[in-house]
């Protein structure tokens, strides 16, 4: 008897839990300066709780499960990563749209010329 309730409140926590679940759809927006935006395919999209992730398609679109509390992050090659924490707001409306912002990548030292093709000049004379 005592083993077939624990089975009962376990399948009940589980289903409880399952049903504050939401999927949440929404979009990826590039900021690319001066009110300019853009969307990207490949985006990827993970709720950083329960490591569920997906990539948004070539109109920047995407959907993931997320409950409230949930942290989602954004992040692809040459765009600042982004964290966003599930509200009540945003479960309520499920819809989340990011915005990211492209990555300063910034340049060391660079020589420009031909001094290798100079060098290798002089050592053929």
């Amino acid at each position: 008897m005592k083993k077939h309730l624990l089975n009962y409140l376990f399948l009940l926590i589980t289903v409880v839990g399952f049903a504050q679940s939401k999927l949440i759809t929404g979009s990826v927006l590039i900021d690319e300066g001066a009110d300019i935006t853009s969307t990207s395919a490949g985006i990827r999209i993970e709720n950083l709780r329960s490591d569920a992730h997906t990539y948004t398609n070539y109109s920047g679109l995407y959907s993931i499960q997320a409950n409230v509390g949930d942290t989602i992050l954004f992040e692809a090659d040459f765009l600042v990563p982004r964290k966003i924490v599930v509200n009540q707001n945003i479960f309520s409306k499920g819809f989340l749209q990011a915005h990211l912002d492209i990555e300063t990548i910034e340049l060391g030292t660079a020589v420009i010329g031909n001094k290798y093709g100079e060098n290798n000049q002089r050592d053929n004379k």
